[in-house]
């Protein structure tokens, strides 16, 4: 996958189905703001990029939860996994605001498909941060 990409594109789907293409036995991607509102998607409807956004946003919520707890837990979220009968769905917590999720077929590398993820993060974490919803509040811009 290429770390050059111009800059000033706000959308980042065609980059999605990039890395859909290049990473093998992924099937599709949501990049979605924490508050589950899909941002980015690629191998999904309209109903199910929106459904999933807000499942892995969800996921990582939850998973924030064991932090609270006493024990080895601590830092940020790095990656949920979860495994159904013929699917992976994996998250990541992308840069403040943002959820990525992929999912895969059952036959994927959980370690080749987490280390994707983790370049792909990288390399456009400037364009994941979504603003709080407070700012635009604080504003009087209508949300």
């Amino acid at each position: 996958m290429s770390d050059a990409f111009p800059r000033q594109s706000p959308d980042l789907d065609w980059l999605l189905a990039q890395f859909i293409a290049e990473t093998p036995n992924a099937r599709s991607a949501v990049v979605a703001s924490t508050d589950g509102v899909r941002k980015h998607t690629h191998g999904l409807s309209t109903e199910d990029s929106d459904r999933i956004a807000a499942v892995v946003t969800g996921l990582v919520s939850v998973s924030k939860g064991v932090r609270q707890l006493e024990g080895p837990a601590s830092g940020p979220v790095a990656q949920v996994i979860v495994q159904f009968h013929g699917c992976y769905l994996f998250v990541v917590a992308a840069e403040a605001g943002t959820v990525l999720g992929v999912i895969a077929d059952p036959t994927a590398d959980p370690g080749q498909i987490g280390h994707a993820m983790t370049l792909l993060v990288k390399s456009i974490s400037p364009f994941l941060t979504t603003p709080a919803r407070g700012d635009l509040a604080s504003t009087g811009t209508p949300g």
